[in-house]
């Protein structure tokens, strides 16, 4: 539970360098060890029913523990992209280890440095996004959303996981795939895929 609460937290807080006042696109290393790659796959969660809260917060657990593990290895590259909306700043930034995306993270400050919105999306090791956060600090909210096993779930305020009902899944798909697609155009060289469905 700890680390869903750091995940927001943590940002795109690296060093970076600019360009110009406008834009810029800039590589460095995070600090980290080596980790194996582990993918929960269908079987594995062996899910033959609605699983209970239990099961859906150890799923959710693990797939964010294996993501962590990958973003800060030692190997792993950001690339950031920084522009102006108005007075407010957008800084993007992009985890990666070679082909392997593994984060893209939206963070909109005002002209005091203080934080507007923030956005993630986390990628698994065949650049699936299985996950998506979202913070708005002027409406006060923040969700998280993890696809397992074709369930979207949602970590509310309070933490706790639960499965959307159809009607709010299909809003939330489309939200994401929105703000994804929006996201990525920033880094073309990346393939990805979004499956939610």
């Amino acid at each position: 539970m700890l680390l869903i609460c750091l995940i927001p937290i943590i940002g795109c807080n690296s060093g970076s360098k600019k360009t110009n006042n406008n834009q810029s696109a800039v590589s460095s290393k995070s600090d980290s060890n080596k980790v194996v790659q582990n993918i929960l796959g269908k079987d594995s969660l062996g899910w033959d029913k609605k699983p209970t809260t239990g099961q859906l917060y150890s799923a959710v657990e693990t797939k964010l523990n294996i993501w962590a593990k990958t973003k800060f290895d030692s190997s792993t590259i950001v690339k950031h992209y920084k522009n102006k909306i108005g007075n407010n700043e957008c800084n993007i930034s992009c985890y990666f280890s070679s082909d392997r995306l593994i984060s893209i993270e939206n963070r909109i400050t005002g002209e005091k440095g203080e934080d507007i919105s923030f956005m993630m999306f986390h990628f698994d090791a065949k650049n699936n996004c299985f996950a998506n956060y979202r913070l708005d600090n002027e409406k006060d909210t923040s969700r998280f959303y993890i696809f397992i096993n074709n369930y979207v779930i949602e970590y509310d305020y309070k933490l706790r996981p639960f499965i959307v009902d159809s009607f709010k899944k299909n809003k939330v798909i489309r939200e994401t795939k929105a703000s994804l697609e929006s996201n990525m155009q920033r880094f073309p060289e990346f393939k990805y895929s979004f499956n939610w469905k």
